[in-house]
């Protein structure tokens, strides 16, 4: 996990939501 993913930690979660609703990225 790289630093810039942890400043968009929020939007990627919403991204990774969105494109695949499943329980993987449960962090």
């Amino acid at each position: 996990m790289n630093l810039r993913d942890c400043h968009n930690f929020d939007d990627f979660r919403k991204l990774a939501k969105k494109k695949l609703p499943s329980p993987i990225f449960h962090y």
